[in-house]
């Protein structure tokens, strides 16, 4: 009886891992400016796709990163070719849809990396994985209403968490603080949204005046026919940013090769139990 409960175990515990396999993506936003440019690991920006791997200032591990953006202010286009954390192709994710109003700038204009005019770096233990300077120290920005893109090329069957960090230091926004409202629409009839103050004088760890130790989440998010919306809008001042975002995939359903593993590991548990009557 005790040798069937623990197989019996063993295997519910097999069936909740494969149904909660998870999955990480980290996109850097912005642009390059000043001759910085505004990829993670350096080299030219390029169009979304992965430029290889950086690690947190002051502890975490390595992870690959995907730099979104063109060299312009203005921002347009479609960025592909993405990675996630380890470095596996997410095939047919796609950015696009860009509002009119999406702009960027780099490092030389306020974000939290001393590349610029920031006085400080991100830190791990106020950022966990989104302390990469070349990631929080540039950014994407609207001051006319909402901005928005969309992420198509996801899986209905899997449901997605975000992770969004914004950030510009004071000198440029003065001293009252600005709030960015981050929203994502999935499926579903409400839009999920948070709210985070980006800007502002001590508003940051240490008195920094800009955001250098908060994030905001949404999660569990269905995508609508395979893609989100995700927009965000400045909800108290002028302007919103968006520096940097992770993205979290949980599989809701197992896999096909997990449903073959789990159905050879009930026929194992099937003929250890018959051994074991047989042997009484």
């Amino acid at each position: 009886m005790k040798s069937r409960l623990l197989l019996n175990a063993v295997l519910f515990a097999a069936i909740a891992a494969s149904a909660s396999a998870q999955q990480t993506v980290l996109f850097d936003f912005g642009r390059n400016d000043g001759g910085i440019n505004g990829d993670i690991v350096g080299g030219t920006l390029t169009n979304g796709v992965a430029t290889g791997s950086a690690t947190p200032l002051g502890g975490g591990s390595a992870s690959f990163w995907n730099s979104v953006g063109t060299a312009s202010q203005g921002q347009t286009g479609t960025f592909t070719g993405f990675v996630d954390t380890a470095n596996s192709a997410l095939t047919g994710w796609t950015i696009g849809s860009l509002t009119a109003n999406m702009s960027a700038n780099g490092y030389n204009n306020g974000g939290l990396s001393t590349f610029g005019t920031s006085t400080q770096n991100p830190t791990f233990a106020n950022l966990g994985d989104f302390a990469v300077a070349k990631a929080t120290g540039d950014y994407w920005f609207t001051g006319s209403g909402t901005a928005s893109f969309t992420l198509s090329g996801l899986d209905n069957s899997k449901t997605y968490d975000f992770k969004f960090f914004g950030s510009r230091f004071g000198t440029q926004t003065g001293t009252s603080q600005l709030i960015t409202t981050y929203s994502v629409d999935g499926l579903g009839a409400a839009v999920s949204s948070a709210a985070l103050t980006t800007s502002g004088a001590g508003i940051g760890a240490g008195g920094y005046n800009g955001n250098n130790n908060n994030t905001v989440s949404i999660t569990a998010i269905t995508p609508d026919t395979g893609s989100v919306v995700i927009s965000f809008t400045p909800t108290q001042g002028a302007f919103s940013y968006l520096n940097a975002m992770e993205i979290t995939v949980t599989s809701a359903i197992p896999e096909p090769g997990t449903y073959a593993a789990l159905a050879g590991a009930g026929a194992l548990i099937f003929v250890a139990l018959r051994r074991r009557r047989t042997a009484r």
